[in-house]
C-alpha cells in the first residue's frame, strides 16, 4: 500500500481481565495502560511520523459500571497530565480531546481546558484522547448543533462532518482502528469516522500490548489494499 497511514486510533480493552488475571484490583489494569504502556505507544507513534493519535479512555456507556471503577478512572483522568502527558507534551505533542465535557466534574472540565491551552501551539503529533465519549452521541451532538443554529432544510454529509468533534481540530479519519483484548467489534467509536477505517483485532490484553504489537498492527495495514467501495 503507497498510501499513507495519518491516523491510528485506539480501543484500549482487556484490563480489568489482565488485572483479575494477575489477582489485581481492576484499576490497576488501567494505572498499567495510562502509566506505562501509552507513554510507549506515543514514543512508537512519533518515531514513525504518525500524525495523530487517537485513544479511547472513557466511553458514555462506561457510566454504567460499579461507581468505585467510575471514580478511579475519573481519578485517573486528573492525573493523566502530570503522570504521563506533561512528557509528551514537551516533546513536540498536541493534546486534543474528543467526547462530551458538560457532565464530567468541574475539576475535571478545568484541567481538560488547560491541557488543551497548553499544547495548543505544539506540531509534531496529536494525541487525540477520546473521553465520555461514543460514537453515536457525537453524531446526535452534531445533528443538535447544526438543529440549533436554524439549518432545518438538509443536513449533507459535509455539514454533519463539520459538526463532528474531530471537525474541531480538522482530524482525519482514523486510517486504522485497532482494538486488543480479543473482541472483535467497533462498540459504537467513530461511528461516522470509521466508515473505511482499517481494523486490526489483537488477543492481547491491554496491558500488554507494546510497541512491537503496534509495529505489526501497522504491518498489516501497509500490507492491505484500501478500495473504498471501488
Amino acid at each position: 500500500m503507497s498510501e499513507k497511514l495519518r491516523h491510528i486510533a485506539l480501543i484500549p480493552d482487556g484490563n480489568r481481565r489482565w488485572a483479575r488475571s494477575h489477582g489485581l484490583p481492576v484499576v490497576a489494569g488501567h494505572q498499567k495502560v495510562v502509566y506505562e504502556v501509552l507513554p510507549a505507544l506515543v514514543d512508537k507513534c512519533l518515531e514513525l511520523g504518525i500524525e495523530c493519535f487517537t485513544v479511547w479512555c472513557f466511553s458514555t456507556e462506561n457510566w454504567g459500571r460499579e461507581q468505585k471503577e467510575v471514580d478511579a478512572l475519573l481519578a485517573l483522568m486528573g492525573s493523566f497530565y502530570d503522570r504521563f502527558a506533561k512528557k509528551i507534551a514537551q516533546q513536540g505533542v498536541q493534546l486534543t480531546f474528543m467526547g462530551r465535557r458538560d457532565n464530567l466534574p468541574a475539576n475535571l472540565q478545568h484541567d481538560i481546558s488547560r491541557w488543551l491551552a497548553d499544547t495548543a501551539t505544539n506540531d509534531r503529533m496529536i494525541l487525540n484522547i477520546a473521553f465520555n465519549y461514543g460514537g453515536h452521541d457525537d453524531i446526535l451532538r452534531a445533528v443538535n448543533k447544526i438543529l440549533e443554529r436554524g439549518q432545518y432544510h438538509e443536513i449533507g454529509e459535509q455539514t454533519l462532518r463539520d459538526h463532528l468533534d474531530t471537525s474541531v481540530h480538522d482530524l482525519p479519519d482514523p486510517d486504522l482502528i485497532i482494538r486488543p483484548g480479543g473482541e472483535k467489534r467497533l462498540s459504537g467509536f467513530m461511528s461516522w469516522q470509521s466508515a473505511y477505517s482499517e481494523l486490526f483485532f489483537d488477543d492481547k490484553m491491554m496491558p500488554d500490548f507494546g510497541p512491537d504489537d503496534l509495529q505489526r498492527a501497522i504491518d498489516d495495514f501497509y500490507a492491505r489494499q484500501r478500495r473504498y467501495g471501488k
